[in-house]
C-alpha cells in the first residue's frame, strides 16, 4: 500500500488520487513488493506521472476525483521534436529570423517616409525644367499673378511682394515663343554654391537638388532691362529643383527681363 507523499494517508494500490487530500499520489508503486514466482520478489515499477518532469502537472479537474493528466515520455519526446521545428531551431537561425524582421520592418519605414515626401508633401508644380519654362511662359501671356506666385520657390521671404513687383512689366509682354538655345547642367559645387547664397541673403534653406542654367531665346514683345521694347532677346536663366519640382530662380528673372535701371 503506497503512502500520500502530501498528507500522509495510505492509498490503496491502483489509486492515482488521494482520497483524503485529493492530490495525485506521486512515485506510486504498481506492486506492494510481495513475493512472486517461485518465491522471488518482483521488480518495482515505477508508474510514469505528469510529476516526474514537470511537477504537479495535472488538468483543472483533478482534484475532486478525475484523472490527472497522463504524460508518457514518448509524448514529451514528441512535444520536443514538434517544438524545435517550429521556432527552437539553432542560435544561428533565430539570428537571420531577427535580422530578415528588421530588414522588412526598415523597408516599410522607408515606403511610408517616400510615400509622405514624394507624394504627401510634394508641392505641385513642373518635374522637369522644360515643362517650368513653359509654365513660365504661359504665367506671362496670360498675365496670371496665381500662376507667376506659384514659379517662386519657397525660400523667397515674400514671394507676393515680388511678384506684384513685377507685374506690371509682365502687363506688357507678350511670349510667342520660348526656345531653349543652351544648356548647362550643375555639378555638386554649383547647387551648394546657390544654397549658401540663398542661406546669406534671405536667411533660409533652400534645399535645391539640381539645377540648370539655360540660354533662353525669347521672341514677342517684351522690353528689356533699358525700357527699350523689343521683339527677341536673348537671356541666361537658371532653374533650380527644390522638393521634386523645378522653379525658374526668379529673382533673377526679375533682374534680367522685369527690372528697368
Amino acid at each position: 500500500m503506497a503512502v500520500c507523499e502530501s498528507c500522509g494517508a495510505r492509498v490503496q494500490d491502483g489509486i492515482t488520487i488521494c482520497p483524503e487530500c485529493g492530490r495525485p499520489v506521486v512515485k506510486m508503486k504498481t506492486s506492494l513488493g510481495l513475493k512472486g514466482e517461485n518465491g522471488k520478489k518482483p521488480v518495482q515499477q515505477r508508474a510514469y506521472t505528469p510529476t516526474d518532469d514537470y511537477g504537479d502537472i495535472y488538468d483543472g479537474n483533478s482534484i475532486g476525483g478525475t484523472d490527472p493528466v497522463k504524460i508518457t515520455k514518448e509524448d514529451v519526446k514528441e512535444y520536443k521534436e514538434l517544438n524545435k521545428k517550429q521556432g527552437g531551431g539553432s542560435g544561428v537561425g533565430k539570428v537571420f529570423g531577427t535580422i530578415f524582421k528588421f530588414i522588412i520592418f526598415a523597408a516599410i519605414v522607408f515606403g511610408i517616409y517616400m510615400f509622405v515626401t514624394k507624394v504627401v508633401l510634394k508641392p505641385n508644380g513642373p518635374e522637369t525644367y522644360e515643362d517650368a519654362v513653359k509654365a513660365f511662359q504661359t504665367a506671362v501671356n496670360e498675365d496670371d499673378s496665381e500662376k507667376l506666385q506659384a514659379l517662386v520657390p519657397e525660400y523667397i521671404t515674400a514671394n507676393k511682394a515680388l511678384v506684384e513687383e513685377i507685374l506690371p512689366y509682365v502687363q506688357e509682354t507678350n511670349y510667342t515663343s520660348i526656345k531653349i538655345i543652351d544648356t548647362s547642367i550643375w555639378g555638386t559645387s554649383e547647387v551648394n554654391a546657390f544654397n549658401d547664397k540663398i542661406q546669406l541673403e534671405h536667411g533660409k534653406t533652400a534645399d535645391a537638388r539640381e539645377g540648370v542654367t539655360l540660354k533662353l531665346g525669347l521672341r514677342g514683345t517684351m522690353k528689356d532691362r533699358n525700357g527699350v521694347k523689343r521683339q527677341y532677346l536673348e537671356v541666361n536663366i537658371d532653374f533650380i529643383k527644390i522638393k521634386g519640382v523645378w522653379y525658374p530662380d526668379i529673382e533673377e528673372v526679375q533682374d534680367q527681363l522685369f527690372k528697368q535701371d
